[in-house]
């Protein structure tokens, strides 16, 4: 049986070791997706993940910034 589950910032594990393994880009018909490959920690390398750079900056801006990149979040 399923059970509720409240939100509490204290169950977040931190992520302290992500590795940017590549670069790509998705074309669409009117649009180009930039992505890069994440190695997780306690991950081996066939296990390699594609994620959307816009999201991944905005989670996790410092690996952006020591490459002298800049992430173009929303000022909310």
């Amino acid at each position: 049986m399923l059970r509720w589950y409240w939100s509490d910032p204290s169950h977040i594990v931190p992520v302290e070791e992500i590795e940017i393994l590549d670069r790509d880009a998705k074309v669409l018909k009117r649009k180009i997706v930039p992505l890069v490959k994440f190695l997780w920690q306690n991950h081996g390398i066939e296990e390699a993940t594609w994620e959307s750079e816009d999201s991944i900056c905005q989670q996790y801006l410092y690996l952006f910034e020591s490459r002298g990149k800049s992430c173009n979040t929303p000022n909310v």
